[in-house]
């Protein structure tokens, strides 16, 4: 189909993102583990090494690739007009995709790491044909709308399938709440010890405002990590900062990461004129950033509340490198931020109280010196989870519920 040769597979794999450029990353990178957005698949092609395997995901231009041992696909988000219409009609055409993908590699076991049109696919696939399907869990689902009708189907659907495993703990009680028996939910966590072992061997030059103007004259250094985007917060991270960053010439606003928001983000950064002071460092290697976490005095996750955050990798990371992080007080981020001991939560969209907890953070020294101490002593407990997502994966499989 579309080049791609015909061939029977033990697994396939159906997941977010494009996964023939994470595919390309790993064989550059020899397969070896780097963290990142790429960990899962990762883990999971190591794990099932020698094996066949199909894997497709829906991203933003149509794409294929083959190796001796692999076959992936990647279908487009959108069809035409990236508006409504254009997603809608990609979601349909992405599903009858989905399906003949299958059906043309007539898989052993599914692995399905998304939700809506392809999922669905999955699920019929697997009941046509009697194929044990396993869900992947790594965000929420949503709530409003089209997404609330979106999200009955998938609910539908994971309480009649194999088992479901999910990134954390937070995950793992929604996963319960919508009456999926407890022995088929298998909770996984990713392995940090990679983080632990950038922060002490990696040479890395640190950006001109990472570095302190000189002994006597310190930049305090607020960082943001993610993509660059109205529902991560980064608006509201700026906002709450913009009155302290004039009344401090010493503070800095520090972004990682890209994304479809970047260009309104700098319109008000120059109408504040405070480009000196409010740095767009854009992507960096992943194994750069816990350096960069380990120069700044706090982290800060301020995704809203319409966006489902189901395990936070920047707030793992951030607290393996001992800088303290300040988030919201909803969905997984009580799970993994203890108030007071190893950073901070805050009224949940409210630049306001967001504000008021930056300020107790950074002009307080030894309030943050406590909160550096309890971010690295929880940073000891994430190194190496009970249980891996592969590890995960092959329990679910072999699930008899």
């Amino acid at each position: 189909m579309d080049g791609l040769r015909k061939m029977k597979c033990q697994y396939a794999y159906v997941k977010n993102g494009d996964v023939i450029k994470q595919i390309k990353i790993l064989v550059n990178q020899k397969n070896q583990f780097h963290g990142g957005a790429n960990e899962f698949v990762g883990d999971f092609l190591r794990a099932v090494e020698g094996q066949s395997i199909c894997l497709s995901s829906r991203f933003y231009q149509r794409d294929d690739y083959q190796d001796d041992h692999l076959i992936a696909k990647v279908f487009p988000k959108a069809i035409g007009s990236s508006g409504v219409f254009g997603k809608l009609l990609g979601s349909i055409a992405g599903f009858f995709g989905l399906l003949k993908f299958l059906i043309a590699h007539k898989p052993e076991r599914i692995l399905c790491g998304s939700l809506g049109s392809q999922l669905w696919a999955c699920f019929l696939i697997s009941k046509i044909y009697s194929i044990p399907l396993v869900h992947s869990r790594h965000s929420c689902g949503g709530t409003m709308g089209l997404s609330r009708f979106k999200t009955y189907f998938d609910n539908w659907c994971i309480r009649r399938i194999r088992g479901v495993v999910c990134h954390g703990p937070y995950l793992k009680t929604l996963i319960q709440s919508i009456g999926v028996p407890v022995g088929r939910i298998y909770e996984f966590d990713v392995n940090l010890l990679h983080v632990q072992k950038n922060l002490k061997q990696t040479s890395l030059s640190l950006p001109q405002p990472l570095l302190n103007k000189t002994d006597s004259e310190v930049f305090k250094k607020i960082l943001y990590v993610g993509r660059i985007e109205a529902g991560k917060g980064v608006f509201d991270l700026f906002n709450a900062c913009v009155e302290l960053l004039h009344k401090d010439s010493n503070l800095r606003l520090i972004y990682v990461g890209t994304g479809s928001n970047i260009d309104q983000l700098k319109e008000k950064i120059e109408a504040e004129n405070l480009q000196n002071q409010v740095v767009l460092l854009g992507s960096k290697p992943h194994d750069e950033i816990p350096v960069i976490m380990q120069e700044c005095d706090i982290l800060v996750a301020a995704t809203r509340t319409f966006i489902g955050e189901g395990r936070c990798m920047s707030v793992m990371e951030s607290m393996v490198a001992g800088t303290p992080v300040i988030a919201p007080n909803h969905t997984a981020f009580p799970f993994l931020i203890k108030d007071g001991v190893n950073g901070l939560l805050y009224e949940p969209d409210s630049a306001n109280d967001l504000n008021k907890k930056i300020s107790k953070v950074l002009y307080d020294d030894s309030f943050h010196f406590r909160l550096k101490e309890g971010a690295a002593q929880y940073g000891l407990t994430l190194l190496e989870p009970p249980m891996t997502f592969s590890q995960a994966v092959f329990k679910a499989f072999k699930n008899k519920h």
